[in-house]
């Protein structure tokens, strides 16, 4: 998993009601929606690249490719 989604994924744990109201709810209400944006807006400002003083810009992104050994798939059985 990419680093900003890992880094996403722990503000939204940890600093929003968003993954509990989605998961209490079964739903993406409109609220749940606009407090999720409002997390992106506020994740990406304090988002760094690795190595760097400078905020990574949209579209600048720097990843690697997920291992094939990284890669499952979840069976309902």
């Amino acid at each position: 998993m990419l680093r900003f989604e890992e880094g996403f994924i722990e503000y939204l744990r940890h600093k929003t009601s968003v993954l509990t109201d989605i998961a209490s709810s079964g739903k993406l209400e409109d609220d749940t929606v606009a407090a999720l944006k409002t997390a992106v807006a506020e994740f990406k400002q304090g988002f760094q690249s690795e190595g760097s003083s400078h905020f990574v810009d949209t579209g600048h992104e720097e990843y690697e490719a997920a291992r094939d050994s990284d890669i499952t798939q979840e069976t309902i059985g």
